[in-house]
C-alpha cells in the first residue's frame, strides 16, 4: 500500500484508461465520482508518474 500512497504507479491508470477506450470498453469503477480537487491531485500525480517513469526510461536507455 505505501507505494501506491506515493503515486509513483499512476501511470497504470493511465494505461489502463488508453487500452480501455482502444477495445471499446468504458472502464466502470465502484468508486463514487472525485472532487474537483481530488481529480487535480489524481491527475497531477498520474503526470508525476509519467514523468519520473520517462525519466526512468531515458536513463536507462543511455546507460545501455
Amino acid at each position: 500500500r505505501g507505494i501506491e500512497t506515493t503515486g509513483l504507479m499512476h501511470v497504470s491508470y493511465l494505461i489502463q484508461m488508453i487500452v480501455g477506450l482502444l477495445a471499446g470498453k468504458p472502464i466502470q469503477s465502484k468508486e463514487p465520482p472525485r472532487s474537483a480537487a481530488a481529480n487535480v491531485f489524481f491527475w497531477g500525480r498520474v503526470l508525476l508518474s509519467a514523468a519520473i517513469l520517462g525519466f526512468a526510461l531515458a536513463v536507462t536507455l543511455s546507460a545501455l
